[in-house]
This record gives structure tokens, C-alpha cells and sequence, in this order.
């Protein structure tokens, strides 16, 4: 896709608290992926750390975070945070706004963990059909992201379906570790980045 990253810059955070998975972190620019870092200092709050860091040097706006375990939300608390910070729980309801014309999101995903994942998969689906000349998409529709191996197997991993009342869903993290296959920090991170919501026309916050 040839594009080049337009407006402010989005981050998406995922933080581990375990010495068995990094924290990952994936941060854009308009539709295009300009940063991807995965690390793993030991403690929560210094994965933290690290992560705003990271989003102060790269004039992050908008930062998207796991708010799991609560570590992030306090060092938000204790520290001068000069860009907006939204916390998410992979587990809550999914968004309350419209899938289409007449659908909400929350009647179709699971959880907001499904729907950010099913909304990653239509971006590169409409990509697909975009540069191969299938179908043609809005530019704010679609995604960009540089070759990473590691980010490219982690999205490739978790398996899709519906459960009984008809909602799409997501493997969840437990399952996938059941398969023998780590957490997908770089993958959730993606999505969270992805879940922020400025994309690319950014005139009115200038």
C-alpha cells in the first residue's frame, strides 16, 4: 500500500506483568504502523515506563492501554502524563456504537477483545482487495504495517468463531497458551493502536 503516515501519532499498549511474556507496544501514524518494541524489564511498572518513554519520544497523542492489573493506571496516577491515555479491558462489552445501519457492535462481537481483532482482520482484508485491485476502499479503512516477522506470526495465531447466541470470538489467551502458543502481546498492542480514535484526518485537533 502506498501510503505515508498522515496526522497525529497512536499508540497501542500491552503490558505484562509475568516473567514469561515481553509487553508489547505498536504505535502509528494515521493508518501506517511507524513503531513496533516489545520488551520485558520484570516488573509491570517499569514494562510501564518504558512504554511512556517510548510515547514521549515519538509525540504519541493518543495512548491506548491494557488496563488489566491496574499497573498502568497507576503510573498514570503518580506521574505528569502530557498526551490522552484510555484504558481498556479485553473482556468488557464490546463499543456501544453502530456496526452498521442498524446493528451495534455489542450485539455482534463477544467482548471488545473480538471486536478489535475481527476489526484488524477487515482492515487487512480491505487492504487485500484494495492494492490487488479487487475492490476499492477508503484509505481511513485500511492498514499498513512494516515487515515484522514476530507481529506477523502472532496475528496469523488465533483462531475465530461464534458462540451460542451468535457473537463472533476470539481464542481466548488461556486457550491459546492451552495450543502451546504464547500470549500475542505485539498483536493486541496492534489492535488497541488501532482501536484509538483519530485515523487520518486530524485538522480539527490542529
Amino acid at each position: 500500500l502506498e501510503y505515508d503516515g498522515v496526522g497525529v501519532v497512536t499508540a497501542g499498549f500491552d503490558v505484562s506483568d509475568t516473567g514469561s511474556d515481553k509487553s508489547g507496544m505498536v504505535w502509528r501514524k494515521g493508518i501506517a504502523v511507524i513503531g513496533i518494541e516489545d520488551f520485558d524489564f520484570k516488573s509491570a511498572y517499569e514494562n510501564t515506563k518504558k512504554a511512556f518513554l517510548i510515547a514521549q519520544d515519538n509525540d504519541v497523542y493518543d495512548f491506548v492501554y491494557d488496563a488489566a492489573g491496574g499497573s498502568v493506571d497507576t503510573y498514570i496516577q503518580q506521574n505528569n502524563i502530557n498526551f490522552a491515555t484510555t484504558g481498556k479491558l479485553f473482556g468488557q462489552s464490546a463499543d456501544d456504537d453502530y456496526y452498521d445501519d442498524t446493528v451495534l457492535k455489542k450485539d455482534i462481537y463477544m467482548n471488545l477483545r473480538a471486536q478489535m481483532f475481527m476489526e484488524l482482520r477487515n482492515r487487512f482484508r480491505k487492504t487485500h482487495e484494495h492494492v490487488t485491485g479487487i475492490k476499492q476502499h477508503d484509505i481511513d479503512d485500511m492498514i499498513k504495517i512494516p515487515r515484522n516477522n514476530n507481529l506477523i506470526d502472532e496475528l496469523s495465531q488465533p483462531t475465530f468463531s461464534r458462540n451460542t447466541a451468535g457473537k463472533w470470538k476470539i481464542e481466548s489467551k488461556d486457550d491459546m497458551k492451552r495450543r502451546g502458543i504464547k500470549s500475542g502481546n505485539l498483536a493486541d498492542a496492534l489492535a488497541m493502536c488501532y482501536l484509538g480514535g483519530y485515523v487520518h484526518d486530524y485538522s480539527i485537533y490542529e
